[in-house]
């Protein structure tokens, strides 16, 4: 049986001794990645873009033929999160 996972206060009382590394199980990475497998990570060349405006940009761009949603990141980076493999292949391997 697996233990319970530590709480943020157990963490950070941690002993020194401790190892420097965790060991993440596979099906806890493969059921967290699970929400992200159709989302890339872009930015729009040339000067900064806001939400607003990449959103606009990205829209009248694009050739997806569902729903994406689009979030901003720090730097003028954005995560596309598409609904549809093959719009998000498209996107991938042509460009918006």
């Amino acid at each position: 049986m697996d233990a319970p996972p530590l709480t943020l206060a157990q963490i950070a009382r941690l002993p020194e001794s401790f190892p420097d590394s965790v060991i993440i199980p596979p099906h806890v990475i493969e059921e967290g990645s699970k929400p992200w497998r159709l989302a890339l990570v872009g930015k729009f060349l040339g000067h900064s873009v806001g939400l607003d405006k990449g959103h606009q940009g990205f829209h009248s761009l694009r050739t997806t033929q569902h729903d994406l949603e689009i979030f901003p990141m720090t730097n003028g980076f954005f995560i596309f999160l598409f609904t549809d493999a093959a719009d998000c292949d498209r996107v991938l391997m042509d460009g918006p």
